[in-house]
């Protein structure tokens, strides 16, 4: 080696350094790949199972479509489409399948779930809860990164959901009962704010049948006060005032609307006699009410209404998606590769031991 550059080092002069401590090298390397082992055969087994899913078709809404349909029909609401309703209803799927608060729901309502967090300390519970909601349990829209690209309406991206767990069966079984579970909250809620919208009709739908029987009730009484009226002021009159009536203008039954408001002073009534002034009233009190068309038809509305709610709550084969592509069973789990492992812990006790080695060469060279 050149004297005049004492801090150069001779490569071939640190290699014979390291060949002579082969021996602790190769003890590093084979102590790593050991705990490298240890780790890979006792780390918990993480495999994961997938799901793809899409918009529902019609023949898959099943009860909910027809519900809604029904309704749509009784209040003539004539913007109702089936493929629309397919569109709403997997919207809200998406969202109830990446909320939080419903992840958590699943984990801690589930049967799983609670056999398997009761074997846990509290601080552990929710460690794992933490670790479920964030990383085991995934949810991920396909596409949207090319949606401007391939023109993508938002209704047409693809949901992706990935559940992992130590064994491969175990994270299918739970991931078809998260996608059950979160389909069937979605359709109970979609039958809430059907059950919600109904309420809220006939609530509109009786009080326009109770206004209709206020205003017939409050008709009859001005009908029978007028007439009452006319006839205490008749009756005083007397006898001599009887040349007055006039035949024309004597009431038939078919045209008892026609005294609705007159007062009891008009000349119209003051026209009859008491006979006929007292057959009107008890005409008129003993007379059914005859009810206008928009009675009937918020009548029969009403009950076409109530025995759409009774039906309300059946949601049996109610889906809100499709599959593109079902739970899966894992093949290959995700970790630990344990062959990956032990090669990266072979690499590292050899690189271990030759640092260990060629640090005291390299402050001897400097210092000594």
């Amino acid at each position: 080696m050149d004297a005049t550059h004492p801090d150069e080092i001779d490569l071939i002069d640190l290699f014979q350094t390291l060949w002579k401590k082969k021996w602790w090298i190769a003890l590093s390397a084979m102590l790593f790949t050991a705990l490298a082992g240890v780790y890979a055969f006792t780390a918990k087994e993480q495999w994961t199972s997938t799901a793809t899913v899409t918009t529902p078709r019609s023949t898959d809404l099943g009860d909910i479509l027809s519900l809604k349909a029904e309704y749509a029909w009784i209040t003539g609401d004539s913007q109702f489409s089936p493929d629309k309703e397919a569109e709403v209803l997997h919207k809200q799927f998406r969202q109830f399948l990446h909320s939080t608060n419903l992840k958590r729901q699943f984990l801690t309502q589930s049967e799983w779930g609670k056999k398997h967090l009761d074997k846990m300390k509290e601080n552990e519970k929710q460690a794992y809860i933490s670790h479920f909601i964030s990383q085991a349990l995934v949810v991920k829209q396909l596409d949207a990164i090319n949606r401007n690209k391939a023109k993508l309406d938002e209704d047409d991206i693809n949901t992706k959901i990935s559940l992992s767990e130590e064994r491969p069966a175990l994270a299918q079984d739970l991931l078809n009962q998260y996608i059950d579970f979160i389909n069937y909250y979605t359709a109970t809620q979609i039958s809430n704010e059907l059950k919600l919208a109904i309420s809220l009709r006939l609530d509109r739908l009786n009080f326009t049948k109770q206004k209709i029987l206020s205003s017939l009730t409050e008709t009859k009484k001005i009908q029978i006060d007028n007439l009452t009226q006319a006839l205490n002021i008749v009756k005083k009159a007397g006898p001599k005032n009887n040349h007055l009536i006039n035949s024309e203008y004597l009431i038939n039954d078919t045209m008892l609307n026609a005294i609705d408001t007159k007062p009891a002073t008009s000349t119209y009534l003051l026209t009859l006699d008491e006979e006929h002034l007292q057959e009107k009233i008890n005409f008129i009190k003993n007379a059914k009410d005859v009810y206008p068309l928009e009675y009937y038809w918020a009548d029969r509305e009403i009950t076409q209404l109530e025995l759409l709610n009774k039906k309300a709550d059946n949601l049996e084969k109610t889906k809100t998606y499709h599959y593109l592509s079902s739970p899966n069973y894992p093949l290959g789990k995700d970790k630990p590769k344990k062959i990956l492992i032990i090669l990266t812990g072979f690499i590292s006790g050899l690189l271990f031991g030759c640092v260990l080695f060629t640090l005291p060469y390299l402050f001897k060279k400097r210092f000594g």
